[in-house]
């Protein structure tokens, strides 16, 4: 008899077979228990089959959630440090494109477009990478691991290239493979902690999201600026570097169903390769034509793109019209961080007031955000003159943090709470669609800049984000009925 792969989850039942050494089979269904992330595996019948794969009782050392605080917490920061790592391969780039203009003899569009084939492959790197991280043979951390490993390694090659296209083949493939820690780095803290404090965990998470790109720019416009465009990539793959090594050494596994399946020894290691390709691999696609799903991709991926396009606007207003150098350009990113800074601390105040409110009801903060996004673009807009200060447009800039960071945090808590049997395979599909459009638009964000001017621009995509507000309320009011009609949905 053919045999078959083990499926534990942890948020819903499903009926698995289990093998044993003749070759018959078991079915058996699992019962999570949410509150401790616990899966216990009922035999049908008997109920004391030796097959059956458990936790040793609520207080198991082995549950990820029952490891101590210190343990989840080093965890949390190791990933927090592997999301800093990869995004800010996407920020420092724009510190080379100027060296590479002058070195290759090339226009501003060429040279961007390593920028933006680098958010585009990140974007579908996870449809492919990330579903491997739910099958239980697997785990998280081999796919984290061999993505780090290898997008350090093409950091090497990317310093050295001498030709447009190696460069965005390589920057294509850098992004690719370390797409996983981008879009279920939060996973991993919910396989950590109880559902209660992962709104607060992913928060922080997001914050390493947000720090890469930013400091990006700051380090590798100072390097580009005194030695070349190349040391940027050189110090993309030093910050790599160290990261694998401590992963390697440090980090330990954390998705229960890899945990469990580890500790039955007994059972067999051979599963049908081309239904779990089907099963997983197909999900995220499938799950993308879901329609609260397609909103809400759209509108984090708009609001994303904006984000980006602060690495088009800041070296026209800094650069050009206040007359900052190379290395000092970078240095309004700060403000952006201080920005998001203070959004997570809102919010994570929000979240203990408010009595931590589920992930349906965390849209109402999104409506919040949703206003802040086209006043803080119209600020930027109109006040990026020579006349104004310089710093009044670098608060006008920190000032859509919260509206872009509460938008992130109130959709990626929303969707895995309507979606939670597949919670690694949604966040997935957001990050696809969201680094589409991102990619998207550092091609004609200056061109854009250029010909309507920056505040023109910028009025332009503030009247884009308040059109996103009513549909917001929609998905509030409208949400349980969308829920109920899907097949993959809870209501």
């Amino acid at each position: 008899m053919s045999s078959t792969l083990v499926l534990i989850r942890l948020n819903h039942s499903r009926r698995i077979t289990i093998p044993d050494h003749g070759g018959e089979s078991e079915n058996l269904t699992p019962n999570p228990d949410p509150e401790r992330g616990s899966v216990q595996v009922e035999p049908q019948p008997p109920a004391d089959d030796p097959y059956t794969v458990d936790w040793w009782g609520p207080d198991d050392q082995e549950n990820p959630r029952n490891w101590s605080f210190k343990k989840r917490l080093f965890i949390m920061l190791t990933i927090d440090m592997l999301t800093f790592s990869v995004y800010m391969g996407g920020g420092i780039f724009a510190s080379a494109v100027p060296g590479l203009m002058k070195s290759w003899h090339i226009g501003y569009t060429p040279a961007i477009l390593g920028l933006s084939i680098y958010i585009i492959a990140y974007g579908i790197g996870p449809l492919f990478l990330s579903p491997l991280q739910e099958l239980p043979v697997l785990g998280r951390n081999p796919v984290y691991l061999f993505g780090i490993v290898v997008y350090t390694l093409l950091q090497v090659p990317t310093a050295l290239c001498d030709t447009l296209g190696a460069m965005t083949v390589l920057r294509f493939l850098a992004g690719f493979v370390g797409s996983p820690a981008l879009a279920t780095g939060g996973a991993t803290t919910a396989d950590i902690f109880a559902p209660q404090y992962v709104p607060f965990t992913i928060a922080a998470w997001a914050m390493s999201a947000v720090a890469g790109p930013v400091v990006g720019p700051i380090i590798g416009g100072f390097a580009a600026m005194d030695e070349s465009w190349r040391w940027p990539f050189w110090e993309l793959a030093w910050v790599g570097g160290f990261t694998s090594i401590f992963m390697f050494f440090l980090l330990p596994e954390t998705l229960a169903d890899t945990i469990l399946l580890r500790r039955a020894r007994r059972l067999r290691r051979r599963h049908d390769s081309c239904a779990i390709a089907k099963e997983y691999l197909w999900r995220p696609i499938q799950l993308l034509a879901e329609p609260a799903v397609i909103f809400l991709n759209t509108y984090v991926g708009f609001t994303y793109a904006i984000f980006y396009l602060w690495f088009e606007a800041f070296p026209i207003v800094f650069s050009e019209i206040h007359g900052f150098n190379l290395g000092v350009s970078g240095l309004p990113f700060i403000g952006i961080f201080v920005g998001v800074f203070i959004a997570f601390l809102i919010y994570a105040a929000y979240l203990q007031w408010y009595l931590n409110p589920n992930g349906f009801e965390r849209l109402y903060i999104a409506v919040v955000a949703g206003c802040i996004i086209p006043a803080a673009l119209l600020f930027f807009g109109w006040t990026s003159r020579k006349s104004v200060h310089w710093i009044v447009p670098t608060i006008a800039a920190g000032l859509y943090m919260p509206g872009i960071y509460w938008v992130f945090q109130s959709s990626l808590v929303y969707l895995p709470s309507s979606y939670p049997m597949y919670a690694a395979s949604i966040l997935a599909g957001n990050c696809f669609f969201r680094s589409i459009i991102a990619g998207a638009f550092p091609l004609f964000g200056r061109q854009m800049f250029k010909n309507l001017g920056v505040g023109d621009g910028c009025t332009l995509l503030a009247a884009i984000a308040a059109a996103m507000i009513p549909c917001t309320v929609a998905l509030i009011y409208f949400g349980p009925a969308l829920r109920a009609r899907s097949k993959y949905s809870v209501a």
